[in-house]
């Protein structure tokens, strides 16, 4: 089976972008971006995504309450203190792309809140006896590559 390039460009940059998260590189993940064509870029956030709305269903298999997200929006401001996000945005942003309602951000905030939530999410809530790339590789496995 061959893979579409467009979709390994994509996904080679995606999980670039959510190692910078995890390192605080603020700059490095915008880099990582770099290059993409803009279809590349629209896959690699529609990538990111869709691993988030998974990380977030593995995390909580019964289901995500407002406060859940209020809380884990705080989580990823403070952890993520480099990005300037506000506790709120993150969590509306989250509760917007799992209950599957149109984003109220704009458009290049939610590219940025799919990359910082996913770097968040896949180091943060994955199993601990487990690197967060190989938590990532298990997400990716599950979801159905985004059409292209």
């Amino acid at each position: 089976m061959t893979l579409d390039p467009r979709l390994v460009r994509a996904e080679k940059a995606m999980r670039h972008g959510f190692a910078c998260v995890i390192d605080s590189d603020g700059d490095a993940m915008v880099a990582a971006f770099k290059g993409l064509s803009e279809e590349e870029t629209i896959l690699a956030v529609d990538l990111a995504r869709r691993v988030v709305d998974e990380a977030l269903r593995d995390s909580e298999p019964e289901g995500w309450t407002d406060e859940d997200f209020a809380g884990l929006g705080e989580d990823i401001a403070e952890s993520e203190s480099w990005a300037g996000l506000r506790p709120s945005e993150a969590a509306t942003y989250l509760r917007e792309l799992h209950r599957g309602q149109s984003p109220t951000t704009d458009q290049p905030d939610t590219a940025f809140l799919a990359i910082i939530c996913g770097g968040y999410l896949v180091s943060a809530v994955g199993p601990e006896h487990r690197g967060w790339s190989d938590y990532l590789d298990d997400l990716l496995d599950r979801i159905v590559p985004p059409e292209s």
